[in-house]
């Protein structure tokens, strides 16, 4: 439960024992008893324990904002668990430009809070707001980026990267994508 206390009182036993303060027996069983303290339950499990006591779940904000976005609503629990796992979350001043036309698709978006211009040869196209996400197309088609998406304010997006995005959200544009003649 406390893993940096259990590495300091480690750590105490070794230079205690290296000391000849404990017994060299004395500083393995700690070992072992460190080994099985550190080890913490699953965030699943302590959820249900609260939901079981309080009567309320526990609410994780990534969760929560995740669920917000549309398209991440709709996913089954089991990929939707992933995505929590992996969605690292970016927050990026404004006026910073996140994508650029013309350059090689690395990660895919979703805003959780802000707003972003996308542009087409200088021109501003369209505002996305918080719910939106962008760069999907450089990776569902393996091509450039086909705009520059740049933050109109101070956003926080989730970020996937090509791997994650086509086994986690890539199969929910199948229907939304024109098929191939």
């Amino acid at each position: 439960m406390y893993p940096h206390l259990i590495q300091f009182q480690t750590r105490q036993m070794h230079l205690e024992a290296a000391l000849r303060l404990y017994g060299e027996r004395e500083a393995a069983a700690h070992d072992v008893l460190a080994a099985a303290r550190s080890h913490e339950p699953r965030p699943g499990v302590i959820a249900r324990l609260w939901r079981l006591i309080t009567g309320r779940p526990i609410v994780d904000p990534k969760r929560a904002a995740l669920r917000r976005i549309p398209l991440f609503a709709t996913l089954p629990r089991q990929r939707f668990d992933l995505l929590v796992r992996t969605a690292d979350v970016v927050d990026v001043p404004a006026g910073t430009e996140v994508i650029r036309e013309g350059d090689r698709g690395r990660e895919f978006f979703a805003i959780a809070d802000g707003q972003v211009e996308i542009s087409k040869g200088g021109r501003a196209v369209a505002i996305e707001n918080a719910g939106d996400v962008f760069g999907e197309i450089a990776l569902l088609h393996g091509i450039p980026r086909t705009a520059t998406v740049t933050t109109t304010e101070p956003s926080r997006l989730f970020v996937l990267t090509p791997q994650g995005f086509r086994s986690l959200v890539a199969p929910s544009f199948a229907d939304r994508l024109p098929r191939a003649a």
